[in-house]
């Protein structure tokens, strides 16, 4: 984490302060965003904190989405900063955050909606709302990857009865691709075949992230130039809990990405297709890439 903080005159009472969540878009018309730092600013004072994610390349959550340039956002950050050390020189005010939130509208680093909040001084409420909006979720607690193991555990055991594993299945598969992302499980039968866990029984935040790094990962794999990873199948297992508009809208996504979605139950017959897939290859072996 990384902050910006500039002419702060600590005061014991709290103040009225606004703040925005800084997005980026990679695509305008997809509509897409991930969080990437929050704005703080006291009205009627100079002071304001930008506090950002410490990098934007690979690993970074600003990189889960299809289409993110880790440079271009590195780059907008930096002209935000010195378009608000420009504007500071002057007490802030609502109108002209407000101006500049619309100066934005427009591009790929777009600042959200205006919110209040009382504050002793900026930087300690940015990275409040840093905490609690945008810091990478890559740091999953235990109830989310819970959430992921049940489907995972419960396709594991269909599959190794099946004796998948022992024909050639490979579990925490790493890709051969630049980004090197890892899969729950794949093989490969002319082409590659990658299966994930997807679940929807998680706060929605969580569930966007599994769903766009799976979707990165698919787009990583159309990209390549291995031509049989080009040509991969990718399937996500779920399940029917959750939201049923948020799941319906992510499903739809995947599915427009060329995402397979499958219930877990539908595992049995996948499974079958698997073992008929393996065994019509004699792969008697564990593949390794």
């Amino acid at each position: 984490m990384t902050a910006q903080h500039a002419k702060t005159e600590p005061e014991a009472a709290p103040r009225r302060a606004l703040y925005a969540i800084v997005r980026y878009v990679p695509s305008i018309l997809r509509g897409e965003f991930v969080n990437v730092g929050v704005l703080v600013v006291i009205p009627g004072a100079t002071e304001w904190s930008l506090t950002q994610l410490p990098g934007f390349g690979k690993g970074s959550h600003a990189k889960r989405l299809p289409g993110s340039d880790g440079i271009f956002i590195g780059h907008a950050m930096t002209s935000l900063r010195d378009m608000l050390e420009r504007m500071s020189r002057e007490p802030w005010t609502e109108e002209r955050l407000a101006a500049l939130c619309a100066m934005y509208a427009a591009n790929n680093v777009q600042l959200s909606p205006l919110r209040s909040a009382v504050a002793t001084d900026a930087k300690a409420l940015s990275e409040f709302m840093f905490a609690r909006f945008v810091e990478d979720p890559t740091a999953k607690t235990e109830k989310t990857v819970r959430g992921k193991r049940v489907i995972r555990e419960k396709v594991r055991k269909i599959f190794a009865a099946q004796h998948l594993f022992e024909l050639g299945l490979e579990e925490d598969f790493v890709l051969p691709v630049k980004s090197r992302p890892v899969v729950d499980m794949a093989y490969k039968n002319g082409v590659w075949h990658c299966y994930q866990a997807i679940p929807f029984d998680l706060p929605e935040r969580d569930v966007v992230d599994y769903v766009n790094a799976y979707r990165m990962v698919a787009d990583d794999a159309q990209h390549s130039s291995d031509a049989d990873l080009r040509e991969g199948v990718f399937v996500a297992f779920t399940n029917e809990h959750g939201d049923p508009t948020l799941r319906d809208d992510l499903i739809g996504v995947m599915r427009e990405d060329g995402i397979q979605v499958a219930h877990v139950d539908e595992a049995p017959a996948i499974a079958d297709d698997i073992a008929a897939h393996l065994r019509s290859h004699d792969s008697q072996q564990p593949f390794h890439a």
